[in-house]
């Protein structure tokens, strides 16, 4: 299916942003990129873990804006394939690395890595706690962690719970303050939470206004029927993001030894 994901967003595969100091000519999704760079702030050279790496567009921003070096992991060999294959066209095929790697058992050594971030990945992880412990173990001493996630917003009743279940795949989200506790207790410190709902529900008004363009070229690849069914996905997926669901950035440092 990454040819239908490649057609709905691209190589980066999540929200927009817009701000009054983000420039006009840059895509949204680009703009929420160095927003988390922004927070993430590493130098040149300096290692960084891209938990969920996706098609790899974040990672390959990252390593052009800041000169860092970064490992993108997901659990998709096709992802990894199309990844590798965006930073070498992109001219940073030597900063940037992919592989095939559970989030849960991460096969790095402790204090691999001087930031990590996941962008809309965590909610997708069965354990999302014993993700972050193993991002903690991973990161140096006073490391950063940046990361993004939807939320609860509002409670969920019956109907919702099954358009969530059918458009995310998932059964729950966390509610807005639910890592802080989570983030504490595994040793992260300084913990701050940027609610970016309003970005969430700017993205879902604009996906909505290019969905036609997008549903034809659906059309093109898989027929009118698919294209019809992915359309009312597509719409009911973005009505619980404008009215149910929430959007937090958190960052975070970890335990200075």
């Amino acid at each position: 299916m990454n040819w239908l994901y490649d057609i709905l967003m691209g190589s980066n595969r999540h929200i927009g942003y817009w701000g009054p100091d983000t420039d006009p000519g840059d895509a949204p999704e680009d703009r929420f990129t160095d927003y988390l760079i922004s927070h993430l702030r590493p130098g040149a050279g300096a290692r960084v873990l891209d938990v969920g790496c996706g098609a790899g567009g974040p990672a390959v921003r990252l390593a052009k804006k800041t000169g860092a070096s970064v490992t993108g992991i997901t659990v998709s060999g096709e992802e990894v394939r199309s990844a590798t294959a965006l930073a070498a066209a992109g001219g940073v095929g030597d900063l940037v690395r992919f592989e095939q790697v559970d989030a849960m058992k991460l096969p790095y050594a402790d204090g691999s890595f001087d930031a990590v971030w996941a962008i809309e990945a965590l909610m997708y992880l069965p354990d999302r706690a014993e993700c972050l412990r193993e991002i903690h173990r991973v990161l140096t001493p006073g490391g950063r962690l940046v990361f993004s996630d939807y939320t609860e917003r509002l409670p969920l009743g019956p109907a919702q719970r099954e358009t969530l279940a059918e458009t995310f795949r998932l059964n729950e989200l966390s509610q807005p303050g639910q890592y802080d506790g989570i983030l504490a207790g595994i040793g992260f410190r300084d913990v701050r939470r940027h609610d970016l709902t309003e970005q969430l529900q700017r993205t879902s008004r604009e996906n909505d206004r290019r969905l036609p363009e997008k549903m034809r070229r659906v059309a093109e690849e898989a027929g009118e029927k698919f294209s019809a069914h992915y359309r009312d996905h597509e719409l009911r997926a973005s009505a619980l993001e404008h009215d149910y669901l929430g959007y937090v950035v958190v960052v975070a440092q970890s335990r200075r030894e």
